[in-house]
């Protein structure tokens, strides 16, 4: 993987394409933030500000990324604890930004890079139907 730094863009909601947000939570790998942040127009979750589509492409293409960014093709017990209390994390932040009247059973919930599935167990708990890829 190539070590230059990617430049960032503010990006509008994917799904709207509103530019009203809220930061929702911050996480990150290898000392970098990520920004997740939260439509206030239809409620998707996703990053901004991001890398350029063809910046993130490459970085993809190399195929190495999920073995580099994991050290392995299955998670650690580490790594899975981590990606638990990770979930946990971000489980809590997006109650928070949620009408309680929408947070209820029977809803949908997809999650894109979803890793070992830790978030959508969660959901699931709470009684969401639930779907999730992870692309790499």
């Amino acid at each position: 993987m190539t070590n230059r730094p990617m430049t960032l863009q503010d990006i509008p909601c994917d799904l709207c394409g509103s530019t009203e947000k809220r930061p929702l939570f911050d996480r990150g790998r290898n000392d970098e933030a990520v920004h997740n942040v939260i439509c206030q127009q239809c409620g998707l979750v996703y990053i901004s500000p991001r890398p350029p589509q063809a910046d993130v492409a490459a970085v993809y293409l190399q195929g190495d990324f999920s073995l580099a960014a994991r050290g392995a093709f299955q998670p650690s017990p580490e790594k899975f604890i981590l990606s638990e209390r990770a979930a946990l994390k971000r489980f809590q932040a997006l109650t928070q930004f949620i009408d309680p009247n929408e947070f209820k059973p029977g809803s949908r919930c997809l999650e894109i890079g979803c890793g070992v599935g830790s978030f959508l167990r969660l959901m699931r708990g709470a009684g969401w139907h639930t779907q999730g890829i992870e692309p790499d």
